[in-house]
């Protein structure tokens, strides 16, 4: 408007006026086009730059047209224009499924092509940090490493001393085989068979510590064999018989008719639950 007033075409006519009617409908029209107004693409471009993941949005020409808030923070770089080694670095990771590690931090990548009415028009780059994650699984991945070695140093232990144990039972056992043979008063006897009842029993418990290791992995098995009810419950008397006297008390047992009669169990695990 200054321009034409000052060249003399209007002669002397102020067309300052008509130019400030043209420029203010010129901005009105850009600010209906673009949405200038519009709170929610006020808001959306907030909620983007505020996002807690760093986003790369590229053209179909694989160029940069929008770097967030926390991209920026991650490489600072990007401000100064310089992202194509950046992008080629994200676009490997992202190709070989490996996570970005930086500044102590391990990122995720994803990418999500942008399409609309089935046009491409570019791809967006999210790096999400997952350190809290990722230190999380790996300190979970050392201490299961630490568990199976523990457990496994158990199994172990149970298992030698499980041996260790049965070494002197049956020197035990054999001591007491050649009195039951020799010995002919029936007293010394009856203790020798209570002997070889409580031993034959003891076995029975180390071959459980045994067992434990079998549990774990699955193994364990339940031994069918004919076993009679009543020996059962007279061996689990000779057993506990001497505790019951120490402590002064009486011990009571009440049969059915099936207590005499063969039976197909466990003998071991039955006289446990007994």
């Amino acid at each position: 408007g200054f321009a034409v007033y000052f060249s003399g075409i209007m002669k002397g006519y102020d067309s300052t006026l008509p130019a400030y009617l043209i420029c203010t409908i010129l901005l009105l029209i850009a600010m209906v086009r673009y949405n200038l107004l519009d709170a929610v693409e006020l808001a959306k471009e907030t909620v983007i730059d505020e996002f807690s993941a760093g986003l790369l949005v590229l053209d179909e020409n694989h160029r940069l047209i929008y770097a967030n808030r926390q991209i920026i923070n991650i490489y600072p770089e990007i401000s100064e224009g310089n992202y194509q080694h950046i992008l080629g670095t994200l676009e490997e990771l992202l190709e070989r499924g490996e996570k970005l590690s930086k500044d102590n931090k391990v990122y995720e990548i994803h990418e999500k092509n942008i399409v609309q009415d089935e046009v491409s028009y570019g791809k967006m780059l999210i790096v999400s940090d997952v350190t809290e994650n990722w230190n999380y699984m790996v300190e979970l991945e050392k201490q299961t490493v630490i568990a199976t070695m523990a457990n496994a140093a158990k199994t172990d232990f149970l298992a030698k001393m499980s041996h260790e144990i049965r070494t002197p039972i049956n020197a035990v056992l054999g001591m007491n085989e050649m009195i039951l043979r020799e010995s002919g008063e029936p007293e010394i006897k009856k203790y020798s068979m209570d002997i070889k009842t409580s031993a034959n029993a003891l076995l029975g418990l180390i071959n459980d510590i045994l067992d434990m290791s079998r549990i774990e992995s699955g193994k364990v098995q339940i031994k069918e064999q004919e076993c009679n009810i009543s020996e059962l419950m007279h061996n689990l008397v000779n057993i506990i018989q001497p505790q019951v006297k120490a402590k002064q008390l009486e011990l009571f047992i009440d049969t059915f008719e099936v207590a005499n009669e063969d039976v197909i169990a466990d003998a071991l695990k039955l006289n446990q639950v007994f």
